[in-house]
């Protein structure tokens, strides 16, 4: 890996820590560590490490690449596994970010887990798709279990 690669990690977790934290030490570790990676990248790309720090703490909330990835999962009978989202946007494919550091393959086994409890151990890649994310839409996060699910099943066959 990189120093690149690492930082990008280790920034992504500093800023992700400050804001789902809600301990006062907690913050101030998470702090501590984006404060080191915004000197070290400072050091290696020759700019303030205050104006690094300040494009840091531009952004909040869960910090990625911005790159979601999807599980399409077939069982024997031939039917797909859905999820109803607790937002009511609707019925979606087990999905996610795509951590800093991580293949999009990793993300969907992952985000498979997380959210339906399933585990895969291999996937593959089928295909991929691109579209401009809408800048002010932010995903719902359930505090009272950490997922964005109201339910979970499998629907009817769909593959002749």
């Amino acid at each position: 890996m990189d120093i690149f690669s690492l930082l990008d990690q280790i920034q992504a977790v500093a800023r992700n820590g400050l804001y789902y934290s809600d301990n006062g030490y907690d913050s101030e570790r998470y702090k501590r560590i984006l404060n080191l990676s915004a000197e070290q990248y400072s050091e290696l790309l020759d700019t303030s490490s205050t104006e690094i720090k300040q494009n840091f703490l531009a952004e909040t909330g869960q910090i990625t690449p911005k790159v979601g990835a999807d599980a399409a999962i077939f069982d024997e009978a031939g039917r797909i596994l859905l999820m109803e989202r607790v937002d009511g946007t609707g019925w979606c494919l087990p999905c996610g970010w795509v951590e800093a550091g991580e293949k999009p393959c990793q993300a969907a086994i992952r985000e498979t887990k997380e959210e339906d409890g399933f585990r895969c151990n291999h996937l593959s890649t089928c295909g991929c798709l691109y579209a401009l994310a809408p800048s002010a839409r932010r995903s719902t996060y359930d505090d009272s279990g950490g997922s964005s699910l109201r339910d979970c099943r499998w629907l009817i066959r769909i593959i002749p």
